[in-house]
């Protein structure tokens, strides 16, 4: 029950603090600092805390090990699947612009129930797709993620 907790917590703090605050990344890459930070406060907070209440209370080497394990595990999920897989879904709409013909192309083979589809927004800014390249080659070049 605890890890299931703790798991939620990494899931649920990683999505607000990367697409909500648009902070750091703390479920991603293999470090999982989001889940160091908690198995810390586990290991050297709650758990003593728990023996000192009843010896048995407390989690054995093992159970923190498998609590630990979860947290991984869980971290990567709403970052890299949930993010990405969302960003796959939106692009053909989001990046279609009346150069790549997108529009006609491509969205007339994509089932509704599949994508979400309002066409007062597709196609709303034609220059979104020039905006994204420059944005991108200023990343790469050093100047920042700005571009006007």
């Amino acid at each position: 029950m605890l890890g299931s907790v703790c798991a939620f917590c990494i899931a649920a703090g990683a999505s607000y603090g990367t697409h909500y605050l648009q902070g750091s990344f703390m479920a991603l890459g293999t470090s999982m600092p989001g889940a160091i930070f908690l198995m810390f406060v586990l290991t050297l907070l709650i758990n003593p805390l728990l023996k000192l209440i009843h010896p048995s209370a407390g989690l054995r080497q093992r159970e923190l090990l498998v609590v630990y394990i979860m947290m991984v595990m869980a971290s990567p999920i709403p970052t890299l699947f949930a993010g990405r897989y969302l960003a796959q879904m939106m692009a053909p709409f989001y990046y279609a612009t009346p150069v790549n013909e997108w529009r006609t192309l491509i969205q007339p083979h994509i089932p509704h129930w599949m994508m979400p589809y309002d066409p007062s927004v597709s196609n709303s800014d034609p220059n979104k797709g020039q905006d994204h390249r420059r944005a991108s080659a200023a990343c790469l070049e050093g100047r920042g993620h700005t571009v006007r």
